[in-house]
């Protein structure tokens, strides 16, 4: 009997990291690529001669000591590489002086290199990840919008949030420039394991005596973001470059991390065809049974557990095996929630009951003519 020859199986591709050395989201993003089983290995680029304790190394990591100051050697360690996540260049302490010229030449010019040397070798998607500073500037706040809705502003807050937005734009610009696709990301202050910035801000802040005065009425809030979930988003970002790149290429994404938002981007990308199909059968399901039924809300609900209920009943007394189909019974194991799971779900329904008394709070205070119309036009 003939057979077919399947071939050789396609190889995985390469991928790189701009500072995995020295920076959080380098290390933790290095990390998350190697553990993906997507690249059969992760150049890690940092012109920082040895890695700081972090993260336990994979196999697939390689360490390059490249400068990006150095076109012959980024193109020399981006060869064969399918894609590039450029993290910040401006959080990388250990390879800067800290003065505004050293951070030009690492962030500004090295990211005007590093496009060039990709575009050289043929790398087909870039994401780079950088501030929400870029768009936050001085007292104007940033809630609850959308990236088309918020412009840079005409003065920046400080010198290194201009040089994000420097780079934001070369990027943004270079999308579709000899086949490759570009995304930005905007996260907002980074923490997580092998962070100590943050910690000893708080620390030192708390000592400070300028910690017993309030400037303003002392609402103002701010995101912080898991480092795992930056590092999720640039892996999300990048399949998406693949599969959807029409929806995500060449902007920029401002977001809030919480897990819901990780969890709903698993599923909207298809990462898993049975369970996103599954989800979309039950919303629609759903939909059909409590909006375009002729019940009430409250006949629908009971209907639909006297429904499970029934089904739960007669699954439960039938026999492991019918006709030769066999029933896996269902335990009490399946009825059981975990504490994680319930804790995400109770902060993600105290972010949506703040975020809803903080825009009630901005209507009664008459300031804001905007989300007023808006609320009115959505009730309407």
């Amino acid at each position: 009997m003939a057979t077919t020859d399947p071939g050789p199986t396609p190889a995985k591709p390469i991928c790189a990291v701009t500072f995995g050395r020295s920076t959080l989201l380098g290390r933790h993003l290095a990390s998350a690529l190697a553990a993906s089983g997507r690249w059969s290995a992760v150049a890690v680029l940092d012109p920082s001669p040895s890695p700081p304790n972090g993260p336990s190394d994979s196999p697939l990591l390689r360490h390059l000591a490249v400068d990006l100051s150095d076109p012959a050697g980024l193109e020399s360690a981006l060869s064969g590489a399918a894609a590039v996540f450029h993290v910040d260049a401006t959080t990388a302490a250990s390879v800067s002086d800290g003065s505004f010229l050293s951070l030009y030449r690492l962030a500004v010019q090295g990211t005007r290199r590093l496009l060039a040397a990709c575009r050289t070798v043929g790398v087909g998607r870039l994401v780079y990840t950088g501030s929400a500073d870029v768009v936050a500037a001085g007292a104007r706040d940033v809630i609850n919008v959308d990236e088309d809705a918020v412009p840079y502003p005409d003065k920046f807050g400080n010198a290194v949030s201009e040089l994000r937005a420097q780079v934001e734009m070369m990027v943004l610009s270079a999308d579709g420039m000899d086949g490759m696709r570009t995304c930005v990301l905007r996260p907002s202050n980074l923490f997580g394991p092998g962070d100590s910035s943050l910690v000893r801000f708080i620390t030192g802040y708390a000592r400070s005596p300028l910690s017993k005065f309030v400037i303003g009425n002392g609402s103002n809030m701010s995101d912080f973001t898991y480092v795992n979930n930056v590092a999720h988003a640039n892996i999300c970002t990048e399949q998406a470059l693949c599969s959807n790149a029409a929806y995500v290429a060449g902007k920029e994404i401002t977001w809030v991390p919480t897990n819901c938002i990780i969890r709903a981007a698993d599923i909207l990308l298809w990462r898993d065809d049975k369970r996103t199909f599954s989800y979309i059968t039950v919303l629609f399901l759903l939909f059909y049974w409590f909006l375009l039924s002729d019940r009430t809300f409250i006949a629908s609900a009971a209907k639909i557990l006297l429904v499970t209920s029934l089904a739960l009943f007669i699954h439960g007394v039938l026999p492991p095996q019918v006709f030769g189909f066999t029933f896996d019974k269902v335990t009490s194991d399946y009825f059981e929630v975990s504490h994680s799971t319930l804790r995400n779900s109770f902060m993600c329904f105290a972010s949506a009951w703040n975020g809803g008394i903080h825009k009630l709070r901005v209507i009664a205070e008459g300031d804001d003519w905007s989300t007023l119309l808006k609320v009115s036009a959505q009730l309407y």
